[in-house]
C-alpha cells in the first residue's frame, strides 16, 4: 500500500489495493477454477487470469464500496437460481452501479482510451464523483441504467469487465448477468429515445428489475426490451467481441 490522496475523498491516507471489477464477479461468476481462473476480459477483447487493480482508494471508501457490492452480488444470485421474471430493488443498486461506472471510466482513463482521456474535467465525472460523497441525491442527466439478460448462449455470464460504445457515447459494464449502460453524452438523444431510456433507468429511489431471457438480433424493431435500436446495435456489437475471442478456442465456455 502507497500513502496518497485517495482518489474519491482526496484525504492522504494509506491506499487499499482496489479491485477495478468487483472481486465477487470475478470468483462466483467469471473465472473459470479449472483453467487457472481464467474470464472473458471484454475490456482487453482477450482471455485473461489476471484480477484488475489499482490503488486508487482509502480503506474508508473501499467500506463505501463493500456495502453495495455485498448487496449486488446477492441480488445476482438471486437471479442466477430463481426462474422469476422481476426482482425489487433498493437505493444500494444506483450506489454500485455509480462506484462501477466511476471504476470503469477511470480504468480506460489511465489506458490512455481517446473516449475518456479528459474524462476527469467533464461533467459526469463531478456529478458522479459528488453522488458517491453523497453530495446529491442521484446522478442525472448522467444516468445508468441496467440490462438483465439470462440468454447466456449470446451473453455468456463468464464475460467480465467494460466494453465502450463511441458512435454512441455509450459505457457497458458485465457483471454475471447484469448489464450497466452509462450515458456519457445525453444531450445527443431524441426526445423520443430519452423515454425509452429513461425505462431502464436505475432509480435512487428503488424500482422493479425486468428480466430479459432472450435479446433479438434485429436493429430494426424499435423498443424492444426497452431499448432504443442503437442501444440494441450496441449489443449486437459486444455479441460480436464475445463471438471472435470464442472463436480461438480460448475463450471461457467456447468448448
Amino acid at each position: 500500500m502507497e500513502t496518497i490522496k485517495c482518489h474519491l475523498c482526496g484525504s492522504n491516507k494509506k491506499l487499499q489495493k482496489s479491485h477495478v471489477w468487483p472481486k465477487f464477479a470475478f470468483k462466483r461468476f467469471a473465472a473459470d477454477q479449472n483453467r487457472g481462473g481464467r474470464f472473458a476480459d471484454l475490456s482487453l477483447g482477450r482471455v485473461s487470469n489476471i484480477q484488475c487493480t489499482r490503488n486508487w482508494f482509502c480503506c474508508d471508501c473501499e467500506k463505501i464500496f463493500s456495502i453495495s457490492e455485498m448487496y449486488v452480488a446477492n441480488l445476482c444470485y438471486k437471479i442466477i437460481r430463481l426462474s422469476h421474471q422481476s426482482y425489487p430493488y433498493n437505493k444500494l443498486l444506483l450506489r454500485f452501479a455509480v462506484s462501477l461506472s466511476w471504476r470503469a471510466a477511470k480504468y480506460f482513463q489511465e489506458m490512455n482510451n481517446d473516449f475518456f482521456i479528459e474524462w476527469d474535467q467533464s461533467k459526469s465525472y463531478k456529478i458522479w464523483k459528488k453522488y458517491l460523497l453523497e453530495r446529491k441525491d442521484n446522478v442525472d442527466p448522467y444516468t445508468i441504467h441496467l440490462f438483465v439478460l439470462k440468454d447466456q448462449i449470446k451473453f455468456p455470464h463468464t464475460a467480465l469487465g467494460g466494453f465502450i460504445d463511441r458512435e454512441n457515447s455509450l459505457l457497458l459494464t458485465q457483471i454475471g448477468p447484469m448489464f450497466f449502460v452509462s450515458l456519457m453524452k445525453p444531450n445527443i438523444l431524441t426526445h423520443d429515445e430519452m423515454i425509452i431510456w429513461n425505462k431502464s433507468k436505475i432509480s435512487h429511489r428503488g424500482g422493479t428489475l425486468e428480466v430479459i431471457c432472450r435479446l433479438t438480433n434485429s436493429t430494426n424493431m424499435p423498443y424492444i426490451n426497452n431499448m432504443t435500436p442503437k442501444l440494441q446495435g450496441t449489443f449486437l456489437r459486444l455479441e460480436e467481441t464475445v463471438r471472435r475471442a470464442a472463436s480461438s478456442g480460448n475463450w471461457p465456455g467456447s468448448n
